[in-house]
């Protein structure tokens, strides 16, 4: 919800229609259980939520001040991303590709995959990859999805949430 005071989740097409927005897409991490996203959560300049993921395959993309991002290791706590000057900060899987080179990545299976990158002149690019329909389309590992990343421009790309939230409007 707007105040991002409570836990809860709304899909991602409500919330464009609620918000009039030209794009949405899902994007931080959460438990699928609770819908309460992990780690630290910061919007507009305040911080939502605190804490750490377990698993060291998580970190932080925060949209700094200028309009950049920036990736965080998953131990960062929220007001060293403020001071960073952090306007919004999630959690999210992995970084895909970091100055033009592929990440190595340890997670190679084939799920559904929701993911941003930035090209060097500061376009945006998102990738949004179905899965999980046998025959049809399995969906992609990240190796695959870094390459099509680095197809289309991406000079830094990240994971974003996947599995069976993947949406884009």
């Amino acid at each position: 919800n707007d105040a991002y005071d409570g836990v809860g989740v709304e899909s991602t097409i409500d919330f464009a229609h609620r918000k009039n927005a030209t794009l949405a897409v899902n994007c931080g991490v959460f438990n699928i259980d609770t819908g309460a996203p992990l780690g630290v959560m910061i919007k507009d300049g305040r911080i939502v939520q605190t804490g750490t993921p377990s698993e060291d395959k998580y970190q932080y993309l925060a949209i700094m001040q200028d309009g950049t991002f920036r990736v965080y290791p998953r131990t960062t706590a929220a007001g060293k991303m403020l001071q960073d000057g952090a306007t919004d900060a999630v959690c999210i899987f992995a970084s895909l590709l970091e100055d033009g080179k592929l990440v190595d990545q340890t997670d190679l299976r084939y799920e559904p995959r929701q993911s941003i990158g930035v090209c060097a002149n500061g376009n945006i690019v998102i990738v949004s990859v179905d899965g999980r329909k046998p025959g049809e389309d399995v969906g992609m590992n990240y190796d695959q999805l870094a390459a099509i990343h680095a197809e289309l421009g991406s000079v830094n790309a990240w994971i974003l949430d996947g599995g069976g939230s993947v949406s884009t409007v």
